[in-house]
């Protein structure tokens, strides 16, 4: 079973929008939005990897 590189790029890409929202509304500390940057692209890489297979 073989991972696509082109699934994974679509991935990180679809999974950068919930990312982007959450650092939007994250506390001001620059620590705080790297905190939630990372938990957020954690939570939704998943979901956005099963949305790109769909995609292919």
């Amino acid at each position: 079973m073989s991972v696509s590189s082109e699934r994974i790029l679509w991935a990180l890409v679809i999974a950068a929008v919930p990312t982007a929202v959450a650092v939007a509304l994250a506390p001001p500390n620059i620590y705080a939005r790297i905190v939630v940057a990372v938990g957020a692209l954690a939570a939704s890489f998943p979901a956005a990897y099963l949305l790109a297979g769909l995609r292919a």
